[in-house]
């Protein structure tokens, strides 16, 4: 009888789907019988290996294949109102196996309840309720064979509403899943070169220049060293005056043979006094000096940072650019070097919204931006809106203009909860103090991730407000740290010294070791296309626990039926990918 290797090497040779095809139990099973003519007792051997839920099989078959997803079937139910009983509902036929692992992506713009049936009778009732109206991924294993899904509104809203059901399975492995954090770095710039490559440029860990990575799958990264070498960090500072500065968000277009990146250089780290510069490089390796762009003097009142270019139809060149300020745009030169001078607003600049990216798709300019503060309690998160045309109102998904008010944009990419505290300490006479409530248990290992804008102290107070760990955080300078804090007994109060009366604000991300998370995602790439026309999006986020350091993630973004992007696992940052990339 073959042995595990033989099938292996059988599987390889033999059967190459795409990275998202599915290999069924039952293809496996006529393979695997295929390769052997032995007695019936080792077919029955075999046989009881691969089933549609093989026992072990991840083992078996390690290196070959891995479990995903794929569709199974989309579904539109049809809705009923009620209007004396305020209230709507709906079925539609589905046919799925009692104890077999689904996933629903649910679109829908009301709340909404599920229940599953079979013949008439309950089999899961109401297994979701009350989920809020937007796009969610829903996790399900029917207790028993279903062949009905019903869905059920308590209200007479007008309602949209479609389901898509994916069924679990097993994949050839052609490449590697994405296993996030990738790297080191902040503010990614991802796309295809001509080498057949996908590079990401990124804002060092330093903020001091630009790291080069690239790779063939998305998962495995090379790093290549960073973009400025000594000479051009010396005529940098020449070039703008600046003693000190930051760099920062690159963008990277060919024009002609060349690649032109746009990087941000902010004078002392003030995004308020900066200059978007142009380099240029034939390799992605070795770069030179162009041009200035343009710099916080252009009179927009923004900061000159974050700058993102597009080619239009007629081969013109535009670039968005901004910061708290608002988000603008302009026209560049035919050889993208300068900016015309004129500056088209495209949002409010009443929120703290940056980090524009335009991308065209199916006759709408699409802009992703990011609002919020890129720290780990800064509510960082990625935003989208759109518009017919580069220079024209960019609007949400209910119409709201993104010009006129900067929360007027959905919501694709946000944190996961957390416990975040916020504490803002009073003046007890030459020194602020504050406190919070917390309910930390004795000898349990705590990660705690400050925030603060003061040097500050911490110590943690029992209910009677008597010392637990007096100063366990002591005298720490302004900036991000995490702590890990085992309190010697149980602590009810937090408490935060700062040594003199400046204004303060301190946020503390209290978890624990099993509750690790991705926090502040944003300042999101353009999107990539895969060779099985999936869309891949790198960004920057904090993992809670680690050091703080911020981090590149690659996660797949979705188009809806609607038109609009959203990403999967309820628009939260992903550990790893469901699916292999194609390149």
């Amino acid at each position: 009888m073959a042995n595990f290797e033989e099938i292996k090497t059988e599987i390889q040779n033999n059967i190459k789907p795409n990275g998202t095809q599915a290999i069924t139990g039952q293809v496996l099973q006529d393979t695997l019988l295929g390769m052997t003519t032995k007695t019936e007792q080792e077919l029955a051997e075999l046989e009881s290996k691969v089933d549609d839920k093989i026992d072990g099989f991840e083992d078996a078959f390690a290196g070959v294949l891995t479990k995903g997803f794929v569709d199974k079937v989309k579904l539109t139910p049809n809705l009923t109102t009620d209007p004396v009983n305020n209230r709507q509902s709906g079925s539609v036929s589905v046919s799925l196996n009692g104890g077999e692992e689904y996933r629903l992506i649910v679109n829908t713009n009301n709340t909404i309840n599920l229940t599953t049936k079979y013949d008439g009778s309950f089999v899961d009732r109401d297994f979701v309720k009350d989920l809020a109206a937007g796009t969610h991924i829903i996790s399900y294993t029917p207790s028993s064979e279903i062949d009905t899904l019903e869905v059920f509104i308590a209200n007479t809203n007008a309602t949209t509403l479609s389901i898509k059901i994916q069924e679990s399975t097993f994949m050839v492995k052609d490449g590697n899943l994405i296993q996030n954090p990738l790297m080191k770095g902040a503010d990614p710039c991802m796309f295809k070169a001509d080498d057949g490559l996908v590079y990401i440029l990124c804002t060092s860990e330093t903020n001091k220049n630009i790291a080069i990575y690239r790779s063939g799958d998305l998962s495995k990264w090379e790093y290549l060293g960073n973009m400025l070498d000594d000479s051009l960090l010396s005529e940098i500072q020449d070039i703008t005056g600046y003693a000190a500065f930051g760099v920062w968000a690159p963008c990277v277009i060919k024009q002609n043979d060349l690649y032109i990146a746009y990087v941000s250089i902010a004078n002392n780290g003030s995004a308020s006094d900066a200059k978007i510069l142009a380099f240029a490089s034939a390799d992605l390796q070795k770069w030179v000096y162009k041009s200035i762009v343009t710099t916080s003097e252009n009179g927009t009142g923004t900061g000159c940072i974050d700058a993102d270019v597009i080619r239009d139809a007629d081969g013109k060149l535009w670039m968005f650019f901004g910061s708290y300020g608002g988000i603008f745009l302009t026209e560049l030169s035919s050889d993208g070097l300068q900016s015309n001078g004129k500056f088209i607003r495209i949002s409010a600049g009443n929120g703290k919204t940056e980090a524009p990216v335009i991308y065209y798709r199916k006759g709408y300019y699409y802009l992703f931006a990011s609002r919020g503060a890129t720290n780990p309690s800064g509510n960082y998160r990625v935003v989208v809106t759109r518009s017919k045309t580069l220079n024209g109102v960019f609007v949400d998904k209910n119409g709201g203009s993104f010009r006129e008010n900067e929360d007027n944009s959905t919501l694709i990419l946000s944190s996961p909860e957390v416990n975040i505290k916020t504490i803002t300490p009073s003046n007890h006479g030459g020194y602020l103090i504050g406190q919070t409530s917390v309910d930390f248990k004795k000898g349990q290992k705590y990660i705690l991730t400050f925030t603060s804008n003061n040097t500050f102290s911490s110590t943690t107070l029992d209910e009677n407000g008597g010392f637990v760990d007096r100063d366990f955080v002591k005298s720490f300078p302004a900036g991000t740290y995490t702590v890990e804090y085992i309190p010697s007994a149980d602590a009810k109060i937090l408490d935060v010294y700062i040594p003199n009366t400046n204004a303060t604000e301190v946020s503390v991300i209290i978890s624990t070791e099993n509750e690790v998370s991705v926090v502040s995602p944003g300042h999101c790439s353009n999107p990539i296309q895969d060779k099985n026309l999936r869309y891949w999006m790198a960004y920057h986020a904090h993992v809670l626990g680690e050091d703080n350091m911020r981090k590149i993630l690659v996660q797949e973004i979705v188009w809806g039926e609607d038109g609009w992007p959203y990403f999967e696992n309820n628009g939260k940052p992903e550990g790893t990918s469901s699916v292999i990339p194609k390149l």
